[in-house]
């Protein structure tokens, strides 16, 4: 591995150097201020994970996930997709969303592959207005969602380096709450 030249895809910042690395892509500026100044700044190019706008018709895969769900055109549905493990879980979502459901009842927070820690909480401290629903990589479930909630509010403990599921619900117009993390911001 040591004399065959290498392209690493850098994704966390971790900053590997060995000789035969032509280029660390990194997939935002975030990642590449990460390993600025250990990696030759001639070795760290910025590629962006792409991705494509909704695909025609994604906009009513929204509205049937809404009225399936029993949501009305008038409602206000917050939501969160990404990875259900409970390493990464920060409580700031629900806990947010527990205080306004309290000033505002007809809000709704849906919950794509929610983490186990979660659903607890959720369950046990009796949170109204969440719903959760599986995971899944299908283009109908990911656009669906994005096009069923209002507007995005992301969590994630140690927050997002690129954040490709921010990007796919800015395409459906959504707005984005996020917050401060301790690593990704």
């Amino acid at each position: 591995v040591t004399d065959l030249p290498i392209l690493n895809i850098n994704i966390f910042g971790s900053p590997a150097v060995q000789e035969n690395i032509r280029y660390h892509l990194c997939v935002s500026q975030a990642v590449a201020d990460r390993i600025s100044g250990i990696v030759p700044k001639e070795k760290i190019q910025i590629v962006y994970v792409p991705t494509e706008a909704p695909p025609a018709g994604s906009e009513q895969w929204g509205k049937d996930l809404r009225q399936a769900l029993g949501y009305k055109d008038t409602d206000m549905v917050f939501g969160r997709i990404g990875r259900g493990v409970d390493s990464i879980f920060d409580p700031i979502g629900i806990r947010a969303f527990q205080k306004a459901v309290v000033k505002y009842p007809h809000i709704y927070y849906l919950i794509m592959s929610p983490p186990s820690i979660l659903e607890k909480i959720v369950g046990e401290e009796k949170i109204p207005n969440v719903k959760f629903l599986p995971a899944s990589g299908a283009e109908k479930d990911i656009w669906g969602f994005h096009q069923a909630i209002d507007v995005l509010a992301h969590f994630r403990h140690d927050g997002e380096a690129f954040g490709l599921n921010i990007i796919e619900s800015m395409y459906c117009k959504n707005p984005i709450i996020s917050h401060e993390s301790h690593y990704w911001n």
